[in-house]
């Protein structure tokens, strides 16, 4: 399984490891949690180059891939992991967000108040579906640690995680707080046995625009 590091929304070959050669999930701290992973036999390591550059883990034997995902909470806020929703599923969200207008008729649906939790809404189900709801990811989690903003770790923060995926499992992080215009939700999937990040909700809105032609 070739292994990868997902960190603020990129995706970079490799895991960095610590000194003692353990995969570090999370940080030490208040309010926050460390997970060493250790290696399995047969992992294999590129060392530092030049020093003091942290080794890297490259690939550990298995199917599938694994990635070590890093907190993605956005300023005070925080992030959680879900199982990826099926691209009709953004489709829907995205055409609610077209439709749907607020009880006073007048002008679209204000920024933020789309549609992860819309309320119930009987005219917009009509037009464009029901609101898809969440399912939780239910691959592989090898490890989970904790990450915090601020001193006393109270300012937001989220989990990380070590996790496998195999096959066709994507999952989606779904992120809070003050993203200054970096996606709400990252998608994570797997293309020809390759790991892939988008953004669902941009590639949804592309899809509605090019049908529009």
């Amino acid at each position: 399984m070739k292994c990868y590091t997902l960190d603020a929304g990129r995706l970079s070959a490799g895991i960095n490891l610590l000194a003692d050669g353990c995969v570090p999930v999370g940080e030490p701290g208040r309010g926050r949690k460390l997970v060493l992973v250790p290696l399995p036999p047969g992992a294999e390591v590129a060392p530092g180059s030049p020093r003091p550059e942290p080794a890297r883990l490259l690939a550990v034997p298995g199917d599938g891939v694994v990635v070590l995902v890093h907190d993605h909470s956005g300023y005070r806020g925080s992030w959680r992991l879900r199982a990826a929703r099926p691209s009709k599923e953004w489709a829907t969200i995205v055409a609610r967000a077209a439709n749907h207008r607020p009880p006073d008729g007048e002008g679209p649906l204000a920024e933020g108040h789309e549609l992860y939790d819309p309320p119930l809404c009987a005219a917009c189900d009509a037009v464009c579906g029901e609101s898809p709801t969440e399912a939780a990811f239910t691959g592989q989690i090898l490890a989970r640690g904790a990450c915090a903003q601020g001193d006393a770790g109270r300012m937001g923060g989220g989990p990380a995680y070590l996790l496998v995926l195999r096959g066709e499992q994507a999952v989606e992080l779904v992120r809070s707080g003050r993203l200054y215009g970096e996606p709400g939700v990252i998608r994570l999937g797997l293309e020809g046995g390759e790991p892939v990040v988008s953004d669902p909700r941009a590639v949804a809105e592309s899809a509605r625009a090019c049908a529009a032609w």
